[in-house]
């Protein structure tokens, strides 16, 4: 039910009665997940989102929040945002390893943590196989290393 929802606010709404039900070790992981999450979605939307990224230059990017001080800042009484920006700064490390190596984001490994899995299935290696005009073409695959000598473009 949630994978079918057309839209990432949906699917989040249809998952709140089941938050109960998640891993026990969430908040140890999260961060981890939510790098390897902004990585295949770099991967899946390449141009526009690697265009999104550098379209910010330098600039802090902070995840505006009005309920979220961990993953984003929240807009305090004297117009200023406070909170941790974690979203934020993952997007801004990611924006530097873009910038760095953009080669190097073109494959991403599963998290390397316990049951890594989506609906019993183990995540596969994601790698970008071909970029397009509006969104990559990716390619699940078992490669144990994601070495650019070693990645398989179609």
């Amino acid at each position: 039910m949630i994978l079918n929802e057309g839209s990432p606010m949906t699917a989040k709404m249809r998952s709140k009665p089941y938050r109960k039900d998640s891993r026990p070790d969430w908040d140890e992981v999260r961060v981890p997940v939510m790098k390897w999450c902004l990585r295949v979605k770099l991967i899946c939307n390449w141009r526009k989102f690697s265009e999104l990224l550098l379209s910010t230059g330098d600039r802090p990017i902070v995840e505006d929040s009005r309920k979220d001080a961990y993953w984003g800042a929240m807009m305090q009484e004297d117009d200023t945002l406070n909170g941790q920006n974690v979203l934020g700064r993952l997007l801004m490390e990611l924006r530097t390893k873009f910038k760095e190596d953009a080669d190097a984001l073109c494959c991403v490994k599963p998290v390397p943590i316990h049951d890594f899995s989506l609906l019993g299935e183990s995540i596969p290696v994601i790698t970008l196989s071909q970029s397009q005009e509006a969104n990559a073409l990716v390619r699940l695959t078992k490669l144990d290393d994601c070495e650019p000598t070693q990645r398989a473009f179609l």
